[in-house]
């Protein structure tokens, strides 16, 4: 992945929070988001080639933590 793709990743991640963890080394987001922007970034990050390999979903905050990986 471009230093350019790595930018764009991360500029889709920033339109839905402002809490991201990006490792471009092993290629991986770490992302916070609130429940119903959740299918439109997993849409938006699959077209990068990420793929969700974990989702902690917290009932009382509304929110999701997702792991994607580029693969």
């Amino acid at each position: 992945m471009t230093k350019a793709q790595s930018e764009r990743v991360i500029a889709v991640c920033e339109e839905f929070t402002d809490i991201i963890l990006f490792d471009d080394i092993h290629k991986s987001v770490i992302i916070n988001i609130t429940v119903d922007r959740f299918p439109t970034l997993r849409r938006e990050l699959k077209r990068y080639r990420y793929n969700l390999i974990h989702m902690s979903r917290m009932e009382d905050t509304e929110t999701i933590t997702c792991v994607f990986i580029q693969g």
